[in-house]
Order: C-alpha cells, then structure tokens, then sequence
C-alpha cells in the first residue's frame, strides 16, 4: 500500500505516512528518536502486522565522537546524515513510528537556514567510516543501489 494512517500523541486527529515521506521512529533517546524515509509499506504475511521499509538517517549523536573529527568541522543540531552503508534490519514495525518530519537537502557549501522549527538538515552521507557529499538522486530515490541500512535501527553512544 502507498499510504497508512497513524495516530500521533498530542494530536487530535491522526495523519497518513506515505512512501517517500521522512518520519521519526521510537527509539532509545525519547529526545531524539531514529530518523528515517518510508521506502515502502506493506503487511507481514499474516496481513495482521503493519511494516515500513525505511532508509535510515544517522543523528550527530548517533555518530562516535572519535568519528565526529572527521566530519571538519562543527557539526549544526539540526544536521542528520544518509546513511549509506550495509544493514539487514531496513523494515519496522509501523507502531514505531511517532510521526513525519522535515528533512531537507541542502548542498555541502550551503549554509544552514536559521528556523525555529523541528525541519532536520542533510548534506552529507555516512558509512560508519567517512562522511561524502551526499549525491541529491539518493534523496530523491525511495533507495539507491547497493542499498543496505544499519543492522538494527543507529543505537546512540
């Protein structure tokens, strides 16, 4: 299916995730939870479990600190990372999901918008090894090629 509806806390109505959209996902850290984009929805075999495909994001706090160095610079609070690297665990459970969210893409020299709202930044991508522009066809994909996510969803440090 392309859609589903989810209810979110503190909202009156519920609201539809679709596919191609970004969305936060319960994690560990309630202040920071797991970033991601909806690649594809379906139902387990049973058709009674809801699941998402995602691709993931990594936070700045998701990130080693010995690893952060090699970022260059400081890194903004609003910056995420594509994550590009190897991973069974892409699918969870849709009753994970807390809601959708902004992510834009933004080119590595461009500077980061001031806002007040919660919209997340992204400029580079991440293999748990080295941060690389990130190419916009990746963002615009639902999943680039060779394409693998964190083996379960990126733990904080």
């Amino acid at each position: 299916f392309s859609r589903l509806e989810i209810k979110v806390e503190g909202l009156p109505r519920s609201t539809f995730i679709t596919t191609g959209q970004h969305i936060l996902i319960e994690g560990e850290d309630e202040d920071n939870p797991y970033v991601a984009k909806v690649v594809r929805l379906f139902g387990d075999e049973s058709g009674q479990q809801k699941k998402a495909v995602v691709q993931w994001f990594f936070r700045v706090s998701e990130v080693p600190l010995s690893k952060m160095k090699l970022l260059g610079r400081e890194p903004h609070p609003k910056e995420i990372f594509f994550y590009h690297g190897r991973s069974s665990e892409d699918d969870v459970d849709v009753e994970s999901i807390l809601r959708p969210v902004q992510v834009q893409h933004l080119e590595a020299a461009a500077p980061f918008p001031d806002s007040d709202d919660d919209t997340l930044y992204v400029k580079l991508s991440w293999d748990l090894k080295t941060f690389r522009v990130l190419d916009p066809a990746l963002m615009a994909s639902p999943r680039h090629a060779n394409s693998s996510l964190p083996p379960s969803p990126p733990c904080s440090p």
